[in-house]
């Protein structure tokens, strides 16, 4: 692969340009969620056949509309746009930048490697003093520390924490509003015999409902609402200023939370049965009656 920046026309004008096999690259890249454009092709039935056609190439939106133009690189280059990128991760997420087929130059000079497999990047970086060594992990790394990126993980995590509690909280109370009844109802019960796992399950039972339909609703608003939103959202401060496009339907994180709530409820059911047990049968028999 080769990069470097080049004279757009006879203008001071410049952009960058890489020169790569964009399908060996794609191999690099099997197994990972980054996608590559399609190699540029020249075209087969070219618009004005009097001009000779340039080099197949791929330009940013900025270049677009230009059809065939020159750019001074080591020498005076004709290239035919051949198609249309808004980014090419890694290198360009905005721009003027112009993708072209590594060959294109009679003298090429590789000046990036891209290298897959468990290479160390101490090891690369002593092989070539020189040189810049950059790895995948160490980019995540590099992002997941930021401080905006670890600013905004931490506030989810307080506010899902804080959700939950909310949670626990909201079954305790609609717990206690009906507790006098209830602990007459279920005295009445254990004089015949009502045991306290059936006391627990029954009270369990009675929030059963809103459980259902507060855990549904809330899976059904994590998994619509980025498909929904995220096409209008900007994530791209959170990704090292990637562009971030593909919003792919997670069902493990909405449904370990929505899962993590009906846990919580029913350990908030459990727990109210189990402090309504301290009170005597006799006790709260002549509340009921008395009320």
């Amino acid at each position: 692969m080769q990069t470097a920046t080049v004279q757009v026309g006879h203008t001071p004008e410049r952009a960058q340009i890489i020169a790569v096999d964009l399908a060996r690259w794609r191999e690099l890249l099997a197994g990972t969620p980054i996608v590559l454009p399609a190699t540029p092709a020249a075209s087969a039935t070219p618009a004005v056949p009097a001009v000779p056609a340039g080099i197949p190439a791929l330009v940013s939106p900025e270049l677009c509309g230009r059809g065939t133009f020159e750019i001074g690189w080591r020498s005076r280059l004709r290239i035919t746009t051949q198609g249309v990128i808004a980014t090419l991760p890694g290198f360009f997420t905005e721009g003027k930048f112009i993708v072209v087929p590594f060959d294109v130059d009679r003298r090429p000079v590789v000046n990036t490697l891209l290298i897959s497999g468990d290479a160390q990047e101490a090891a690369l970086a002593r092989a070539v003093p020189q040189a810049r060594v950059e790895s995948r992990a160490g980019v995540l790394a590099a992002i997941q520390h930021d401080p905006l990126t670890s600013t905004v993980s931490g506030t989810l995590l307080v506010v899902t924490v804080a959700l939950t509690g909310y949670a626990l909280i909201a079954v305790v109370i609609t717990l206690v509003i009906g507790a006098a009844d209830r602990a007459r109802a279920l005295s009445f019960l254990r004089t015949l015999g009502l045991s306290d796992r059936q006391a627990e399950r029954l009270t369990v039972l009675e929030i059963l409902p809103m459980i259902l339909v507060t855990t549904l609703a809330g899976l059904a608003l994590g998994l619509g609402l980025p498909a929904a939103l995220g096409p209008g959202v900007d994530l791209s401060a959170y990704a090292g200023g990637l562009p971030v496009g593909d919003y792919e339907l997670d069902l493990i994180t909405p449904t370990a939370l929505a899962g993590g709530l009906a846990v919580v409820a029913v350990l908030g059911a459990y727990a109210h049965t189990a402090i309504s047990r301290r009170r005597s049968l006799g006790a709260v028999l002549r509340v009921g009656d008395l009320t």
